[in-house]
């Protein structure tokens, strides 16, 4: 898995090297509220803005598994609080063996 992490890492480096050598002439870049024109090489203009893709996808992908993470941290609070009730009233937190469902206990989701 490295090595495949690794090749792709070294392809995308080397196209980001050849998109940078085929546009090296100026442009002006104008931001919104500002009126001077930046010159700046084209090729930054694209790798940054890719750049700016990048960590927008990042930064929503986060949010998105924000709610499961913040669930499943309640969900094992719970247990915790749970597993003490069991313990104060003297009863085993876990079911002895012979009474425990086979399998591992999941259910398949993908199904």
């Amino acid at each position: 898995m490295s090595l495949i992490r690794g090749l792709l890492s070294l392809v995308i480096a080397a196209a980001a090297v050849l998109f940078a050598v085929a546009n090296m002439e100026s442009v002006a870049v104008r931001l919104a509220p500002f009126q001077t024109p930046l010159e700046v090489p084209l090729f930054l203009v694209g790798l940054i803005g890719a750049l700016a893709g990048f960590v927008a996808g990042v930064l929503l992908m986060w949010l998105r598994a924000l709610g499961p993470r913040l669930k499943a941290r309640k969900q094992e609070r719970r247990i915790e609080a749970l597993e003490k009730n069991l313990e104060a009233a003297g009863l085993p937190a876990t079911l002895p063996a012979q009474s425990r469902p086979k399998g591992d206990g999941r259910t398949d989701l993908a199904a």
